[in-house]
């Protein structure tokens, strides 16, 4: 196993900057509220689509839940980890959507010094279940997005 100090500062730095990247993908469901609110879901004849849609939009709003939280506990856990222990400009570079090279120089030491304490594999973890939680609802979502497509289709070429 690797020591911390045989990896590259420009490695750590990448990896620590992911503790400040959001996750997530937007699920727009205004036309399904559209359509569920005024009753013209009675359009829709095939019952498996009637049937599919708000399994969908069930996952959707599970997705936006747990991306939520990921927003609290970017807010009031990982920038301030960062702006505590390591360097919060120095970590926001390109990969940032950011034109500009990084704000400061980022001081190696710092992340070495944090690396081994248990306050940094706590905020690694909850970074991580948070990150996985969303990704496997995302997938559950994009699998109830192919079967909604599915009979959707099927309802479509029927007509």
């Amino acid at each position: 196993m690797n020591k911390p100090t045989d990896i590259s500062t420009e490695i750590l730095t990448a990896a620590a900057e992911q503790l400040i990247t959001m996750e997530g993908t937007p699920i727009v469901s205004d036309t399904y509220a559209n359509l569920t609110g005024s009753s013209d879901l009675a359009i829709i004849k095939s019952q498996a689509a009637k049937n599919s849609l708000p399994v969908f939009f069930a996952q959707a709003d599970t997705v936006k839940l747990v991306g939520n939280t990921h927003e609290m506990q970017l807010v009031n856990v990982f920038q301030p980890y960062i702006i505590n222990n390591l360097d919060y400009p120095g970590m926001m570079g390109k990969g940032r959507n950011r034109e500009a090279v990084r704000l400061t120089a980022f001081e190696p030491e710092r992340i070495l010094a944090v690396l081994p304490t248990a306050e940094f594999r706590n905020v690694v973890a909850v970074k991580w279940d948070i990150v996985t939680d969303l990704r496997n609802n995302i997938l559950i979502a994009l699998d109830d997005a192919r079967d909604v497509e599915m009979v959707l289709e099927v309802e479509l070429s029927g007509r």
